[in-house]
């Protein structure tokens, strides 16, 4: 017959008899089956704990009041923050994030969760500002963890760093910004003109110029989105007269 291993809880108490403990009775019960779903909730929480190690991204979990849970080494590494040391404490206060443009504080994830009850993302100009004063440009997303009835428990955070990712494209824009301006040296019409500048910045303010009063361009400039003219051959205060105008924000150019 085949033998089953089980495991009892067992509580003894005395027996006494005119005030003298004459024996001990004992019960048991048997607790395996809780024995045993503590070790699968124990197995299931260490393959967790190391799925998150091996996760190439930043992760936080929260609680229903926004205390830290849980972090894993990339996000340690961003935050500045160690695990061992941020346990239970508020989220804002080991991810604090500004935004690029404004240097104001951003939303806290876990509140926006919260309203919302949604995955939500943040903007793309979003600023991670790690324990020691270093700043990354993060991308990152939030989400309600739920329990089986469908009922917030708390949010887990991803992010990721993507400073070098914005560095990159930046370059590649710069380039693409000295071939428009090689086009441009090579000798393209106005209208050609205009409309690859704007294209490298939409806020350019361009002068058109030429040797040529009667072109349409020269009479029209505005509508082609000129923002001023001079007319060849010109002196250089005539050129400086129109660009501290434009720079001054007169419209009306003579």
């Amino acid at each position: 017959e085949k033998k089953r291993i089980i495991t009892l809880s067992v509580n003894t108490a005395p027996i006494f008899k005119n005030n003298k403990i004459v024996g001990t009775v004992s019960f048991g019960r048997d607790i395996t089956k809780q024995k045993q779903a503590e070790k699968a909730l124990a197995a299931e929480k260490e393959r967790l704990l190391v799925t998150l190690r091996s996760i190439g991204d930043g992760v936080i979990t929260t609680d229903i009041k926004g205390n830290i849970i849980l972090m894993n080494k990339i996000a340690e590494e961003l935050t500045g923050a160690k695990q061992d040391e941020i346990i239970g404490k508020p989220l804002n206060e080991v991810f604090y994030i500004i935004n690029e443009e404004t240097r104001k504080s951003c939303e806290n994830p876990y509140e926006k969760v919260l309203k919302t009850g949604k995955v939500i993302k943040l903007a793309n100009n979003t600023i991670l500002i790690a324990k020691d004063g270093t700043e990354r440009i993060i991308a990152d997303s939030a989400a309600p963890i739920r329990d089986k009835d469908s009922k917030i428990i708390g949010i887990i955070l991803v992010f990721r760093n993507i400073t070098e990712k914005r560095r990159m494209q930046e370059e590649i824009l710069n380039a693409q910004k000295l071939k428009s301006i090689g086009i441009l040296a090579g000798g393209i019409g106005g209208e050609e003109a205009i409309k690859t500048i704007t294209k490298i910045d939409p806020k350019a303010k361009v002068i058109v110029s030429s040797g040529y009063s009667n072109d349409q361009i020269i009479a029209n400039y505005k509508e082609y989105g000129f923002a001023g003219v001079v007319l060849k051959p010109y002196k250089v205060q005539e050129l400086s007269e129109t660009l501290h105008k434009i720079i001054s924000g007169v419209n009306k150019l003579e």
